[in-house]
């Protein structure tokens, strides 16, 4: 486990946080598995040992998280690049490029770690089949699907705290 001390430095800290275990651990997969959009780590351990689940203790951090749904691209969106941008961050570019390692693999969506933003204030969507798409003033605490050519968006999980000052629904479309 390394943590990011600057843009060039990381400290190996897995022997604070557990995950240094004495495991024969081949596979990992990083998934939201609390619920609370902050990703967590799942190890696979060789020659049928334990399932591991590591869930993220760090401080909570503004979060989204992004599925697409391709109509005239690839149904998962394969490929697309995503850039969110905020007032108090440079814009942020992720792809949709899940990789696939030895007994692990990972889903086909994307997160944006937001720090303190409390809205992604244009998310720009370049699909596949060269269409692009933009989003503005998306609230941090989700986890959206974005359809390609649909203007409204699906929230999928909420994980905004009520005491946030904005209303959370379970599921809902909107812009």
């Amino acid at each position: 486990m390394f943590l990011q001390l600057s843009p060039d430095r990381f400290a190996e800290i897995g022997h604070l946080t557990g995950t240094d275990s004495d495991g024969d651990g081949r596979g990992v997969s990083v998934a939201d598995v609390t619920g609370d959009l902050q990703p967590d780590l799942v190890v696979r351990q060789a020659g049928g040992g334990a399932l591991m689940v590591f869930a993220n203790r760090f401080p909570e951090a503004s979060r989204l998280v992004v599925s697409l749904r391709g109509t005239r691209s690839n149904t998962l969106g394969l490929g697309a690049s995503l850039i969110a941008e905020t007032e108090s961050l440079p814009p942020i570019l992720r792809q949709i490029f899940p990789s696939h390692n030895f007994a692990a693999s990972q889903p086909a969506l994307t997160s944006f770690g937001l720090g303190s933003s409390s809205r992604v204030e244009r998310l720009t969507i370049r699909w596949p089949s060269g269409e692009v798409q933009v989003l503005e003033n998306v609230p941090t605490g989700l986890h959206i699907r974005v359809t390609e050519g649909v203007e409204k968006y699906e929230v999928l999980v909420d994980a905004r705290k009520p005491d946030d000052g904005q209303t959370t629904p379970v599921a809902r479309s909107g812009r």
